[in-house]
């Protein structure tokens, strides 16, 4: 692999840009993992299936079946009806939800990537400002070194004209 290559696998985290794809949630419906019931939709045609496979013959147990079967599905349609109404809610709720979590993590990831830059700049210049401390302490050493040899070397001199002034 080229130094190039590593780059570009390093920015796009593969060898395509679908390696960077998250996973579709196991909750969601997709094809790959739902399919439509309908087997309870096509009562009615086996009811008429029925009438006709009778010669159009409808006896009372028929009516009454598909008067039981009519009752049933009036309410489960009633209930479909308001179960859509909480799904669409709940749905538009999650896309809200996610739409807002979306401007609020780049918001976020944004402002840490400033608070990282004004960090490190921060950093450098302390590191700066540490580098010119330590330059002057060195220099306050070497200063201090000289002072101190002039200082003996002074001192030496004093002992000496001392010396020779009382004769020794």
């Amino acid at each position: 692999m080229g130094i190039l290559s590593a780059i570009a696998n390093f920015f796009t985290g593969g060898d395509t840009n679908l390696d960077r794809l998250p996973n579709l949630n196991e909750n969601a419906i997709s094809p790959d993992n739902f399919s439509p019931n309908d087997s309870n939709l096509y009562t009615s045609s086996q009811l008429v299936r029925e009438a006709n496979e009778r010669g159009w013959l409808i006896d009372d147990e028929l009516v009454k079946q598909s008067s039981e079967i009519a009752k049933n599905v009036k309410k489960n349609a009633k209930n479909v009806k308001k179960f859509g109404k909480n799904i669409k809610a709940i749905s538009k709720g999650e896309i809200t939800t996610a739409k807002e979590m979306s401007k609020i993590i780049a918001l976020t990831a944004s402002n840490d990537a400033n608070k990282y830059g004004i960090t490190t700049e921060t950093q450098s210049l302390l590191d700066a400002q540490t580098a010119a401390i330590e330059a002057a302490k060195a220099n306050y050493r070497e200063q201090l070194k000289a002072n101190n040899q002039r200082m003996n070397e002074l001192l030496n001199n004093v002992k000496s004209s001392r010396d020779r002034l009382r004769g020794r």
